[in-house]
């Protein structure tokens, strides 16, 4: 279609003619109308999954590289590996493909296994976690009390 301008951009879409700037929604008639606002929906809709899944694959690599490091965040691994962490972060997420390079995985888990950092590391938050379900089972008190006695006592011994 030589001489239509087409161009869509969000969240409003505009549609004009380059000739007289005429808004071509005014030259269809209405199932032409309906048709154009599926489209348009469609392609929006398969973009914002795409997204949501691109989203959603780089949080379950970046979960996947917690777990061989051993931690539930980073701000729990060594400041002598954190570096390497996020090096096998970026190395192994490949953003234009949305894809993991599994031999990022793969060297994660010899870093960690040349290292120590598993063994040598237990999580702040696995034993809070710990000690949180030992109050709710030895003194039968709801999760929200357990924390809150595990804070009390973290304050007397001045850890927080």
């Amino acid at each position: 279609m030589n001489g239509i301008k087409h161009t869509l951009s969000l969240p409003t879409t505009t549609h004009t003619i380059e000739k007289n700037n005429t808004p071509i929604m005014s030259l269809l008639n209405e199932n032409q109308k309906r048709a154009l606002k599926e489209q348009i929906s469609q392609v929006v809709n398969e973009t914002l999954l795409t997204e949501k899944e691109k989203d959603g694959n780089y949080q379950k690599f970046f979960k996947d590289m917690l777990d061989i490091f051993g931690v539930d965040g980073p701000d729990e691994i060594p400041k002598k590996h954190r570096e390497k962490f996020f090096n096998f972060i970026d190395n192994g997420w490949d953003s234009r493909d949305d894809e993991v390079d599994s031999s990022a995985l793969d060297n994660a888990k010899k870093y960690v296994k040349q290292n120590n950092i598993k063994e040598s590391r237990i999580s702040s938050t696995s034993i809070i976690k710990r000690i949180v379900q030992e109050q709710m089972d030895q003194n039968g008190i709801s999760r929200k009390q357990a924390i809150k006695n595990v804070l009390m006592s973290l304050k007397k011994l001045g850890k927080i």
